[in-house]
């Protein structure tokens, strides 16, 4: 979550970072995202309603998902990602000015 944080902080005009914490509790996420210093906004799934895991067919965490903004997945990134696998996964979306 740091590295997207990052993402959002360097990038706010282009990207809209949301995290979905799949099957958590609302106090442990809170808890997690407080800790983090995350702004962005972080939706809790619990686990018997999770509508956006089985739009974006999720069934582990971390699971990393660009989506454009007409609702398209772009690309994905399984598991833990670094903060260059997010930038070149990013640069493929955004053209670089």
């Amino acid at each position: 979550m740091p590295a997207l944080q990052q993402v959002q902080d360097r990038q706010p005009d282009q990207v809209a970072v949301i995290g979905v914490n799949y099957q958590d509790f609302a106090g442990d996420t809170r808890d997690f995202v407080n800790r983090l210093h995350v702004t962005f906004p972080a939706l809790v799934e619990d686990s018997t309603q999770n509508p956006v895991a089985q739009r974006y067919d999720v069934h582990a965490m971390p699971d990393t998902v660009f989506i454009d903004a007409r609702g398209v997945v772009r690309d994905r990134l399984y598991g833990q990602t670094s903060a260059g696998d997010l930038r070149d996964a990013i640069n493929k979306l955004i053209p670089t000015r």
